[in-house]
């Protein structure tokens, strides 16, 4: 895509989203032929998507960025289930589950034996394990889940740690790494209304980190990095000038889709 196109995409992609009811069609991507044409902020409004996975490609490439080397394990996943119009990854095959939870448990078992020392990134000796996993969960899972986890995400993910820590440490992280690999916000774009009363058909404002995520598969087809997180956690996607600002900061980037 040209800057240009792209740069008018974004300004789409970060304005507003409505609530579906299910089986509501869901926004446009790179390559695809959309739904009509871009417009301002007080033009059409942008729908949130139904829940949808992660395309082969977006697993490759959010993998690939989470773990530091590249990851190829979607290569061989199940086409989906329906390839007709927009239901294009709104569901999953029982083999596609099956193959999630093993490029899973290869993917962690690869990070551990290649990576471990920098996904952990934690002096242990003075720390302690216990608190440099929880430190790691609350890293890898933001980067994994595009947001902040919540308290009992936290809390699951720890308890897999412990199951993994009764063999050793280095097998707790592994099974942390397995864990968020397998998660439903890891494997399917999730976009939550900021507001609980939003009913079918509101519209509503995404939320930073929302908008976060949007931007950064629609430019990079992959998880955004950390200095787009740090910015939805400082509001700075709310504003337009810092919308702006991280969508040419991200079309300069390698990563950006040509």
């Amino acid at each position: 895509m040209t800057r240009a196109h792209a740069w008018l995409a974004v300004l789409v992609l970060g304005c507003q989203g409505s609530v579906l009811p299910p089986g509501g069609e869901r926004p446009f991507r790179p390559g695809e032929d959309g739904p009509g044409p871009a417009a301002g902020c007080d033009l059409p409004q942008v729908d949130l998507a139904p829940l949808e996975h992660l395309t082969r490609a977006e697993y490759d490439r959010a993998t690939t960025h989470l773990l530091g080397f590249e990851a190829r394990a979607a290569r061989d996943f199940a086409a989906d289930d329906d390839t007709s119009g927009y239901e294009v990854g709104a569901r999953v095959s029982p083999l596609l589950a099956e193959q999630y939870v093993d490029a899973a448990e290869s993917l962690a078992e690869q990070a551990v034996a290649t990576r471990f020392d920098a996904l952990l990134d934690c002096d242990v000796a003075a720390m302690g394990e216990d608190a440099c996993a929880r430190q790691l969960i609350s890293r890898f899972g933001m980067r994994a889940f595009r947001r902040p986890l919540e308290a009992d995400e936290a809390e699951r993910l720890f308890a897999l740690y412990q199951v993994g820590r009764a063999y050793d440490f280095r097998t707790g992280i592994q099974v942390v790494i397995q864990g968020v690999l397998s998660a439903p916000s890891f494997l399917y774009h999730v976009e939550s209304a900021p507001d609980p009363a939003a009913r079918p058909g509101d519209t509503v404002a995404l939320d930073d980190f929302a908008v976060a995520s949007r931007l950064s598969f629609f430019l990079w087809g992959s998880i955004p990095d950390d200095t787009l997180l740090e910015a939805a956690g400082a509001g700075g996607l709310s504003d337009p000038a810092g919308l702006e600002a991280q969508a040419r900061r991200m079309l300069e980037d390698e990563r950006a889709i040509a």
